[in-house]
């Protein structure tokens, strides 16, 4: 038995535009096809339910198992998280349309970040993404997995928080691999754990831009570049996450190839506004 969902999707909105957005499609639980443009995920319902989720254009979203209403609601809202479907960039649009490098971005639909369910995967992933390669991101992100539930096939979920904080940080450090991010990781874990920290909460729209960029900074190794890729993610976009990447693509395509200080991409992107690191996004894609 399967079960089927199709979610609406706003007007320009692209599927392949989202999933290829960053790489959150190659980093386990999820998996992606990019000859069918069909995104795989191993996915545990609030229920405690394990199933394979296949999401392909339309957006439609298969379950391998028959779900129950209270299910397919849980599944409905994850994919629309995962897929941004209720993000409205139309004021992005705006700022940029005079723009001639940026013509591609509202044509295609870009501009949408794919994203977890859960703020709890996305922070462990920012933390993988930090000081580090990106064969070791794909690596580690693999590798946590085997605390998470197992499906019928012996794949498995992204762990919980529970999950994680069970394990001891020599545990983490021995199978995980994460080397120094494992303090953060474990810090992290038992904090969401024990009811201590709540960062579901940050997904609230009335939270003041600067006081929560202030309160997720306050976790334990994010610093500037990982507070400003969760900010982006939140729908943040006033903070420059600026890594190795980020400067080469800003030299690449605004000074010839010649280095660049984090400074002179402040001044760049300046004119951008509260859009400005989603403008920065958009230059790294396209470089």
């Amino acid at each position: 038995m399967t079960t089927t969902l199709h979610l609406p999707t706003p007007p320009g909105y692209s599927f392949q535009a989202v999933v290829e957005s960053h790489g959150w499609r190659n980093l386990a639980p999820f998996r992606y096809d990019a000859d069918t443009l069909t995104l795989y995920r191993v996915h545990r319902l609030e229920s405690g339910r394990v199933v394979h989720l296949t999401l392909t254009d339309g957006v439609h979203v298969t379950a391998d198992a028959a779900l129950t209403a209270d299910e397919q609601n849980d599944l409905t809202a994850a994919v629309r998280r995962m897929l941004a479907l209720d993000v409205d960039l139309s004021p992005f649009y705006d700022a940029i349309r005079a723009e001639p490098r940026f013509a591609w971005v509202e044509a295609g639909g870009h501009g949408r970040l794919l994203a977890s369910p859960t703020l709890w995967e996305d922070l462990v992933k920012i933390l993988f993404t930090t000081n580090v390669s990106w064969t070791n991101t794909i690596s580690m992100s693999e590798r946590i997995t085997a605390y998470g539930d197992a499906a019928a096939d012996g794949s498995r979920t992204f762990p919980t928080p529970e999950q994680v904080a069970g394990q001891s940080p020599d545990e983490l450090t021995a199978h995980v691999r994460a080397g120094y991010r494992v303090k953060s990781l474990h810090a992290l874990a038992t904090a969401i754990a024990s009811g201590e920290l709540n960062v579901e909460r940050w997904r609230d729209p009335s939270w003041d831009a600067a006081a929560l960029y202030k309160e997720v900074s306050r976790l334990h190794g994010y610093g500037a570049y990982a507070v400003g890729s969760l900010m982006r993610m939140l729908g943040y976009y006033e903070w420059l996450p600026i890594d190795s990447v980020a400067r080469a693509a800003v030299a690449t395509v605004h000074n010839h190839g010649d280095p660049v200080t984090d400074k002179d991409i402040a001044a760049i992107y300046a004119v951008y506004g509260q859009w400005r690191g989603l403008a920065l996004w958009m230059d790294i894609l396209s470089s």
